[in-house]
């Protein structure tokens, strides 16, 4: 639960342009389009990111995997899964990624 309460708060701290968009499975991150999604389990969150998923083939992080083709709630075209506090710093830097490339272009 601390996991995600940080993960939340970090999330909407981005900018001011970041909108928290709740739905019944899953919790949105926007701006003009939705850049980040989180899933929550019993044991872990899964994040979605709007991040290209050539980029996580030689070097998979936090389980990283490709739903570009596979049904899901959210969107975003990357999977990575939180599963303990520790990962936290590291899925923060992959949304902050995302939230950069939706603002950018």
């Amino acid at each position: 639960r601390a996991a995600f309460d940080e993960i939340v708060e970090r999330t909407s701290a981005l900018g001011d342009d970041v909108a928290v968009n709740p739905r019944k499975y899953y919790i949105a991150f926007r701006t003009g389009r939705n850049f980040a999604c989180i899933e929550a389990k019993r044991k872990k969150l899964l994040i979605f990111l709007s991040l290209d998923p050539a980029d996580f083939l030689g070097n998979p992080v936090l389980n990283a995997r490709d739903v570009s083709n596979i049904g899901h709630f959210g969107t975003g075209d990357v999977e990575v899964q939180v599963v303990s506090r520790k990962d936290v710093r590291q899925v923060l830097e992959l949304i902050g990624r995302a939230y950069a490339k939706t603002t950018i272009g």
